[in-house]
């Protein structure tokens, strides 16, 4: 078994593909050409003990530098799949994955791991950031934790050397807080460096849809998008009452036309969505 969940699958076109394995199926999606200011993305599911040395596989292939996880350990059971010490390497078919060192903050926990592969001689390295408080199958009480944990993700992204490396986001499933983070990371990412305009999140919703089906699942995941990314533009602008009130009414203005049928990002996300949005 290689899905988590049946109904939950990448397309054909954008999946990744593994090299070094017989069979090149894993459950993980390619994003990219969003935008020049923003890096190409696995997005995937949590990898299950059958997949682990897919899931790895992967990470050494793609020379994924950065992965940003979305379940605490408690939501993750039995598959976690990171060594939780320093002196109990996790050996994954010709693969030693090695816990360099650990710091725990208030929202998440950062790790460097290390990955070698003996007989080539070859090692790599990244920075596991583990989101730690999100609260089950609901959402986060406020936004701040999580854009504070974004914000950080990119601070460490931007010193890197290797910036064209795919960066890999995943929750349990690979749809719904990933797609919330994918959104909220690129929207973030936009505005930086492109602060003239404010970044439009609808359009940027179309663009990440078209590469993994459901990615935001439903109208909450992207109302929490919208939501985190007004926290993040209020934290970031002057305390300028004007300059607020701009910024709210230029979120009002991109929240609209979710409502209207014609334009719903939902409706690429579940062709049943106009219906079922009208019986709200």
């Amino acid at each position: 078994m290689k899905n988590r969940f049946p109904d939950i699958l990448p397309y054909d076109y954008s999946r990744v593909t593994l090299q070094a394995l017989a069979d090149d199926y894993v459950n993980a999606s390619y994003i990219w050409d969003i935008s020049p200011f923003v890096p190409p993305i696995i997005i995937t599911q949590a990898p299950l003990k059958s997949t682990i040395v897919d899931f790895w596989t992967m990470i050494f292939e793609q020379r994924v530098e950065f992965i940003m996880c979305l379940l605490s350990d408690n939501e993750l059971g039995g598959d976690v799949y990171w060594p939780t010490e320093s002196e109990k390497n996790i050996i994954i078919s010709n693969m030693v994955i090695s816990l360099q060192s650990i710091s725990k903050k208030n929202h998440w926990t950062e790790r460097i791991i290390t990955i070698s592969i003996p007989d080539k001689k070859e090692t790599s390295t990244l920075v596991h950031l583990q989101f730690t408080v999100w609260p089950g199958s609901l959402f986060p009480v406020s936004p701040d934790p999580f854009v504070m944990y974004i914000r950080e993700f990119i601070s460490l992204y931007q010193q890197q050397k290797h910036h064209s490396n795919p960066l890999v986001i995943h929750c349990l499933s690979g749809i719904g807080r990933s797609g919330v983070a994918c959104l909220l990371l690129f929207a973030i990412l936009e505005v930086t460096n492109n602060s003239s305009t404010l970044t439009d999140l609808t359009s940027l919703t179309n663009k990440i849809t078209s590469f993994r089906k459901n990615i935001l699942r439903d109208r909450e995941h992207l109302k929490f998008a919208y939501q985190a990314f007004l926290t993040y533009m209020k934290q970031t602008v002057s305390n300028d009452g004007d300059s607020i009130k701009s910024i709210n009414t230029s979120f009002q203005e991109e929240k609209s036309p979710i409502n209207t049928a014609k334009t719903d990002p939902l409706n690429t996300l579940d062709a049943f969505w106009a219906s079922k949005r009208d019986k709200k």
